[in-house]
């Protein structure tokens, strides 16, 4: 659950959350970093997982993260953006107050991921803040096509703050799950997180704190 409202604390030894014999990992810890290792889910081959890890810190991305959204159009590529790491990635401490995605108000941002096939998505140990998606969802990650497989998205021990967006995270996979997420401050025109199960089920948990929105 979210401690004292707004995090949950863990610490984890070791590279990741994931492990696969054909997952890229990036460990990123400047604001260029983040913004090119988000763009580069393009080239990542077809079954792969993409491992994005965030250092501990804040990332003043500007206009560096755009709505026009991050799609691979190889069949089934997965990825993991998980903030709280060390300088060197190799520890982790969960607590979206420790990593911090800064869009300074610049209009026209967002994080729109489409996943193809039965590969599964993560966000999770992450504060987005200060975005404006102009008309559009702030966090959405979303299949596009029918072979949905034992996909699961999830976005889990996420805050978002003082941002303007229609959603503020919009989820869509055969497993959707939003879990553990505290949505405060912002401006939304539609819903503070929104749901679709393609072809299993949803969920959210009680440990979702949505206020002032």
């Amino acid at each position: 659950m979210l401690t004292n409202k707004y995090a949950l604390a863990l610490l984890l030894a070791g590279c990741g959350v994931a492990s696969t014999a054909n997952a890229a990992t990036v460990c990123v810890n400047t604001a260029g970093e983040l913004v090119n290792a988000i763009t580069d889910y393009h080239d990542q081959p077809t079954g792969s997982l993409y491992n994005i890890k965030l250092v501990r810190g804040t990332y003043l991305v500007g206009p560096g993260l755009n709505t026009s959204g991050y799609h691979n159009p190889a069949t089934s590529v997965g990825i993991q953006i998980l903030g709280g790491y060390n300088s060197d990635c190799t520890q982790r401490t969960i607590n979206p107050l420790n990593t911090i995605i800064d869009a300074q108000d610049n209009d026209h941002t967002g994080l729109n991921f489409i996943i193809n096939g039965p590969k599964s998505a993560t966000v999770e140990g992450i504060t987005l803040q200060n975005f404006n998606s102009s008309g559009l969802s702030l966090l959405k990650l979303y299949h596009d096509g029918e072979d949905t497989g034992s996909q699961h998205i999830t976005v889990r021990n996420v805050i978002l703050r003082d941002n303007v967006a229609v959603n503020g995270i919009y989820i869509q996979g055969e497993m959707s799950r939003a879990q553990n997420n505290l949505v405060a401050n912002n401006s939304f025109s539609g819903a503070a997180i929104y749901l679709n199960a393609v072809e299993g089920d949803s969920d959210t948990n009680p440990n979702i704190t949505i206020t002032n929105n």
